[in-house]
Order: C-alpha cells, then sequence, then structure tokens
C-alpha cells in the first residue's frame, strides 16, 4: 500500500507521544489493509485499540496463527478464550502450520491435540527430510 511511512518514520509515529491513541489506531487499519498484520498490532497496543486487536484476533484464528493471537491477547487478555486457541489450533492443523497447532492446543488445554499436532510434526518433517535426500541423490546420479 502506498503512503505507509518507512521503518524510520514508522518507529518515530509509533513511539511519538504527541501522536494520539486515534492516530495510532489509524495508522494501525492502515498497516492492517496493507496486510502488514504485525505492524498493526503495534500501533492497536500503543494506541490500546480493542476493536483492532479484536480484527487482528479474527484473522489469526482464520489463518491459523497462533503468534498473532498471542500478540492480540496481549491486549485483550481474557478475551481470547481456550474456545478461541482451540479453533485456531484445529485451523493451524488443517493449513499444515503444526507448530502453531501444538501452541494453540497448549492454551487450550488440550494435551493430547497438542500431542498429534507433534506427532504429525514430526511426521512432515521426516517426510521433508527423505524428499531432500531423493532429490539430493537425484542430482548426484550420472546422466544417461
Amino acid at each position: 500500500m502506498a503512503g505507509l511511512p518507512d521503518p524510520i518514520s514508522r518507529r518515530d509515529i509509533l513511539f511519538d507521544p504527541k501522536r494520539s491513541p486515534a492516530e495510532k489506531a489509524a495508522m494501525g487499519d492502515a498497516y492492517f489493509d496493507a496486510g502488514r498484520f504485525n505492524e498493526a498490532m503495534d500501533f492497536y497496543l500503543a494506541a490500546a485499540s480493542e476493536p483492532g486487536a479484536e480484527k487482528v484476533k479474527r484473522l489469526a484464528i482464520d489463518q491459523g496463527d497462533a503468534f498473532l493471537l498471542g500478540r492480540a491477547a496481549e491486549l485483550l487478555g481474557g478475551k481470547v478464550e481456550s474456545g478461541d486457541w482451540a479453533s485456531l489450533a484445529r485451523k493451524a492443523v488443517d493449513s499444515g502450520k503444526f507448530r502453531f497447532a501444538i501452541k494453540a492446543f497448549e492454551k487450550a488445554g488440550d494435551a493430547e491435540g497438542a500431542t498429534r499436532a507433534r506427532e504429525q510434526l514430526d511426521a512432515a518433517m521426516a517426510q521433508a527430510r527423505s524428499d531432500e535426500e531423493a532429490a539430493a541423490a537425484r542430482s548426484r546420479a550420472p546422466a544417461k
């Protein structure tokens, strides 16, 4: 998105005590609309913008992103419940984001879900190693 500040200006705006919470929340919305969700969350936190954090929460659950939900939880606190983490965990598993799934299942208090996600992560890692070894073997094989 055009019009977003460069990193130095972004920092200056974020930490400028003369900027109002409304200005910081609006900057958060601009970053959110540009798909730069972590930076949006920086501004929402600085503005104490619960509506902004709610947007990030919904997106995080939909995308299976435990990191983003954790950031939203910094502001929302008790408004992020175990059911939210469980929903995120299922989405993360479906998306192949097993590390996020493990964290989310743990936050939801679902040890069995976390164990299943660890097993899926281990299987995916084993498959990736096998694929890499096969590709390396093909590249070393003499041409016919």
